[in-house]
């Protein structure tokens, strides 16, 4: 840290701007590993007097590193050196002018893999997707629980069916500005989570046998729900760090008739990539041109490490054919299942349809969460969720950087809590997964993600939790059989 402290080395002869200056002498504290991936810089007050230096000239040279990638801003934390990742090129068999054809989700390869990760989970924390339990408000939720239900007992008996409780559709309404977006209570629809959300968003829009776009790598409970409705799945190519190919489902809506198109355009499962807002807008000017409904699994917009949340596709709607999707049980407590729609302008008909075919959220949840969302909790809460699924996200990364060869390329979005790794073209992960689990050691094979073949040679590893001492084991073990098999 003794370069940090030095003053002369920004040298009285040197023409440039001080902030230019100071950003050299801690891009060199980095590049010579003073500053390691992952180090905390100083504050920007021990800067000033460490450098005899302005706070405007100190954060300029700190936002000139975070634009070159050197280092990131993580929310009420500070500045943090970047752990540098191997980034994904995009899977050479999906391009632009090569679609497969529509797909029927049958009983087949996909199926018997997907009941096997199903059913073969051998208990460490490395394959099914789940978050640190440790950072949810549990405690604080009980609290509110039980005072809703002490304030109000017919909470337990109430059973009405409706769009969701007031109190509930106006927090998520509130929520919008955080999201560059506008809608109201009035354009809510509490669901059973997101799963429900797109089931209903999907048994609306589609009739049996219909086509609906979907992204690939994507996720399975997108491919169970399009089974379930007796749909086909036309799989448009999505970079793992960029998210779905605009160009790619253009020419798909110029060769076939589309009913909808499902998109998850912030951290998804599997790969966590995030689309640019000007993707986005491509995106929704895209599909009403066509006329196609947009429908939009925004559950992972929460989760992001950045700074400012990135907004949904919803946020460029001008014509209500975006459907967005939100699970707020995915950032305050996955048991209490608790989502909703922002249906535009499918809003009545999507609410009649959820009382013909589903239960109403439990009242009493539903005002606890409202409470929660409308105390001064909520936004330390989502700060610290984030900072923590960030730190356990980079710990991972930084162990599979460490123990993996070379030959394997890592996609790690600065969102989310899963990595996404491509393994050399030859490596089959779906029998590497069953070697591995005779050690104990589970991840989720690319051929979960996808109806064909293209992602056989990636694998997802879930970053959600601490790494304890046998994930750290599992991930050197992994990448030893990697390296064995090159």
């Amino acid at each position: 840290m003794s370069v940090l402290m030095s003053t002369g080395d920004l040298g009285p002869v040197d023409a440039r701007p001080r902030y230019e200056q100071l950003a050299d002498t801690l891009e060199r504290c980095i590049r010579d590993g003073l500053l390691a991936p992952g180090d905390r810089l100083p504050s920007v007050r021990a800067l000033c007097e460490m450098h005899d230096a302005s706070p405007a000239t100190v954060t300029h040279a700190l936002h000139r590193l975070e634009d070159a990638g050197l280092i990131e801003a993580r929310p009420r934390s500070g500045f943090f050196v970047r752990r540098q990742s191997r980034n994904l090129l995009a899977p050479p068999s999906q391009c632009v002018d090569a679609l497969t054809a529509p797909q029927r989700i049958e009983l087949g390869p996909h199926r018997q893999l997907l009941m096997e990760f199903a059913h073969d989970q051998v208990g460490n924390t490395l394959g099914r997707a789940r978050i640190d339990p440790g950072l949810y408000p549990v405690e604080s939720l009980r609290k509110l629980l039980a005072r809703q239900l002490q304030r109000e007992p017919s909470l337990l008996t109430d059973y009405a069916f409706d769009a969701g409780d007031l109190a509930l559709r106006e927090q998520v309404a509130r929520r919008a500005i955080q999201a560059g977006s506008h809608w109201l209570a009035d354009d809510v629809l509490v669901t059973h989570g997101s799963s429900e959300g797109l089931a209903l968003c999907l048994r609306l829009l589609t009739q049996p046998g219909e086509v609906v776009a979907i992204p690939t790598p994507t996720d399975p409970m997108w491919l169970e729900i399009l089974n379930a409705l007796d749909l086909r799945a036309l799989e448009i190519p999505a970079h793992p760090c960029d998210g779905l190919s605009v160009d790619a489902l253009t020419l798909a809506l110029r060769q076939q008739k589309i009913a909808a198109v499902l998109v998850a355009p912030n951290f998804p499962n599997p790969t966590g990539s995030l689309m640019s807002d000007e993707a986005k807008q491509r995106l929704v000017m895209l599909t009403a041109e066509y006329g196609v409904p947009l429908i939009e699994d925004d559950q992972g917009g929460e989760l992001g490490h950045l700074a400012v949340r990135p907004k949904p596709c919803k946020a460029f709607d001008q014509t209500g054919q975006v459907l967005l999707v939100g699970d707020l049980g995915l950032v305050v407590g996955l048991g209490l299942q608790v989502g909703y729609v922002i249906a535009g302008r499918y809003r009545e008909a999507l609410e009649a349809l959820k009382h013909v075919l589903y239960e109403p959220v439990p009242r009493l949840i539903q005002r606890a969460v409202a409470a929660f969302m409308a105390s001064g909790q909520f936004e330390p809460h989502l700060r610290r969720l984030r900072r923590g699924i960030a730190d356990h996200l980079a710990t991972h990364h930084a162990l599979v950087c460490e123990h993996f060869p070379p030959a394997c390329r890592l996609a790690c979005a600065p969102g989310g809590y899963m990595l996404w790794i491509e393994l050399p073209r030859h490596i089959d992960t779906a029998e590497l997964r069953r070697r591995t689990l005779i050690e104990g050691i589970e991840f989720a094979p690319g051929a979960l993600f996808s109806l064909g073949d293209t992602f056989r040679n990636c694998l997802r590893l879930n970053a959600g939790l601490p790494v304890t001492p046998s994930a750290e084991q599992a991930i050197r073990r992994l990448g030893q059989l990697v390296a064995a098999s090159l």
